[in-house]
């Protein structure tokens, strides 16, 4: 679980983004209907809109294009903007068109046609900048006058309903938020912005639009149930790094918190308060910008007023709430967005942090889902993806120790043909069943693997993997427009080569490319190859053959016992001199271990070469790889 330190740097940093797009200023003098005139220029940091003055981010000048604040066309202009934290895009919307912004990508849409910008969008003190192009782009004329360097904008005024753009949702008649399924809620104020929402609902963030304060939320399971008041307020205090100006047990009326008052190094004041409710413990972060709003009593009575307001329970008849939560019938809905791909997965699964692809998973890791994207290449057919599927696992897995259902079956998922299969993989302990599913949905491929276990009741194996399937959606109209080729690594060509050279050590050696190279894990002059199961290594060292030998012979003598057992000890002749061939076997936490290699002397070092592999995945292709590996090894004198 992220401790609290962590989770408040993420939640900072999380906060910071949506600047991107709001705290945008209010114009004079700008009406609702009719013409309006915007003046500007650059290096210049005011703006005169119909005849007014007003301060602005500096406008400038790159190598291909002229920089202006994005807020010049929303409050100026009436132009509405939408922000999507998930895929960090504007949506500006203008006269009946539609652009979507990204910082630092040029690539843009408008009204779903791609549209390349001359330069992207930055960020220029938290304010987005944006190219002229994109005023010309929505429909506003633009001119520049080429003695007096002043560049107009003109346009209509469109009726501009800040707070639709810039409430949580567009839901009306909500005066409070709050997560039914982790069970809380509160106030929902005028202005408040959702800026960050993690996949289990346990963190949310939210900023005012006027960027003056933060709120944060989160929640931690599996608390102590018998922690006293001091105990409550230790647990908020413990980690935190910033300097403390108050901190103690508050009772209120109904009301009851660990509070804590902090400051950090650029001067944000934070009011923490921590709440008890059974084994969770629910954390809420206020962090004022400014410490004068904070010191302010008028301004502090709204900030209390809305800390009053959260409390540990959700009211589901009470319709004035906005529920948060993604969950359904005990599932909570995932929106890979960038793939136009929504699905469900069980509510309790754990979302992994990576970005490569997709993935989810259970506590006990019996269970789980992949989803993974790749190029769908022209000619390419289902039965060749699946047939490519099954090479690489029996590359992977020894024959013996591998499940492969010869049943492949015809569906649709997702509104498509799919290819669906059952395999069983070991990792040296247990089999882990899982179910494939292969598709095309336009230039690309989804590849779904939902692992379960088998020893669980194959009624509700069965509908977890249907509600799972049926509920996958791809909409290719949502896809990012930014996709561009992804290769699919799994179909990586496992037979390239490349030579390595060790330029001190004087030699070479030909391991095949997939293998990850590491040269800094066990000190000078150890080098390891990492591939699926194992690991390959080459450790050259000055001393003799037989210091070398007798050393490493002694270690394993020493090591014997019921989980290691020593198979190969014998003089062999290797690269044409005297050597020694060694195999053993041992044992780590259940799975079996193959530790095989050799030890000769050639020039001026010795070298020790070793291979560890699990006993699962030690191949017969495995033992040729290393083999050619061994057999390529040169002395570069």
């Amino acid at each position: 679980m992220m401790t609290k330190k962590i989770w408040k740097n993420a939640l900072i940093a999380s906060c910071m983004i949506p600047t991107l797009v709001f705290g945008t200023p209010v114009f004079a003098n700008t009406s609702a209907a009719g013409q309006v005139e915007v003046k500007v220029k650059i290096g210049v940091a005011n703006a005169t809109v119909n005849g007014s003055a007003t301060p602005i981010e500096k406008p400038y000048a790159t190598n291909t294009a002229k920089m202006i604040p994005l807020s010049l066309l929303t409050s100026a202009f009436g132009a509405k903007q939408q922000w999507d934290n998930q895929t960090q895009t504007i949506t500006v919307s203008y006269g009946g068109k539609s652009m979507t912004l990204k910082a630092g990508n040029k690539n843009s849409t408008v009204n779903g046609k791609a549209v390349a910008l001359p330069a992207a969008p930055e960020i220029k003190n938290g304010k987005t900048m944006v190219p002229i192009a994109v005023a010309t782009q929505l429909g506003i004329t633009v001119t520049e006058n080429a003695q007096s360097g002043e560049i107009m904008l003109v346009g209509a005024s469109q009726e501009s309903n800040s707070q639709a753009t810039t409430k949580l949702d567009s839901d009306l008649g909500k005066t409070k938020i709050g997560d039914s399924y982790m069970g809380w809620s509160m106030k929902y104020p005028t202005g408040l912005i959702k800026s960050y929402q993690s996949h289990e609902g346990d963190q949310i963030s939210f900023k005012d639009n006027k960027d003056s304060y933060w709120l944060d939320i989160s929640i931690f399971k599996d608390q102590p149930e018998n922690m006293s008041n001091d105990g409550l307020v230790k647990w908020l205090t413990e980690d935190e790094y910033y300097t403390i100006l108050s901190k103690g047990y508050v009772t209120e009326g109904s009301l009851s918190y660990a509070k804590s008052v902090t400051k950090d190094e650029d001067g944000y004041i934070s009011e923490n308060r921590a709440y008890k409710m059974g084994d969770k413990i629910f954390h809420v972060m206020l962090t004022v910008k400014d410490e004068a709003d904070y010191k302010n009593p008028a301004k502090y009575r709204s900030f209390k007023d809305l800390l009053d307001s959260f409390v540990t329970s959700y009211n589901q008849a009470d319709h004035s709430i906005k529920d948060l939560s993604n969950v359904e019938n005990g599932y909570r809905w995932f929106d890979y967005e960038d793939f136009g791909l929504r699905v469900k997965v069980p509510v309790e699964w754990i979302k992994n942090d990576r970005n490569d692809y997709a993935h989810f998973y259970s506590e006990d890791h019996m269970e789980w889902l992949r989803i993974k994207v790749s190029s769908y290449n022209e000619g390419d057919t289902l039965d060749d993806w699946v047939a490519k599927h099954e090479q690489l696992y029996r590359e992977l897995f020894v024959d013996k120790y591998l499940e492969v259902d010869s049943n492949i079956e015809t569906t649709t998922v997702a509104g498509v043909t799919a290819k669906e299969r059952e395999y069983e993989t070991p990792d040296g302990v247990n089999m882990y069943p899982e179910h494939d599913i292969y598709l095309y949905k336009g230039k690309y491929k989804f590849y779904i693997e939902i692992g379960y276990n088998k020893n669980e009741d194959p009624a509700k194996i069965k509908a977890r993997i249907n509600t799972i399937k049926n509920s996958l959606s791809i909409n290719e109209a949502k896809m990012n427009p930014s996709l561009g080729t992804i290769q699919d690594d799994d179909l990586f060509n496992r037979e390239n080569v490349i030579t390595v050279k060790d330029s001190k050590y004087k030699y070479s050696i030909d391991v095949p490319e997939y293998w990850k190279e590491d040269r800094s894990s066990n000190g000078e002059g150890f080098t390891t190859f990492v591939f699926d199961g194992g690991n390959f290594n080459v450790f050259p060292t000055p001393e003799s053959y037989s210091e070398v030998r007798d050393g490493f012979l002694k270690i394993l003598q020493e090591e014997k016992s019921e989980h290691f057992s020593i198979v190969k000890n014998e003089r062999v002749t290797i690269q044409g001199v005297e050597g020694t061939h060694y195999v053993f076997h041992f044992e780590i936490a259940g799975v079996d271990i193959v530790r095989e290699g050799y030890i000769f002397r050639k020039g001026k070092y010795t070298y020790l070469f070793g291979w560890n592999v699990k006993e699962v995945m030690n191949t017969e292709v495995l033992k040729k790889r290393i083999e050619n590996a061994l057999n390529s090894f040169k002395v570069l004198e």
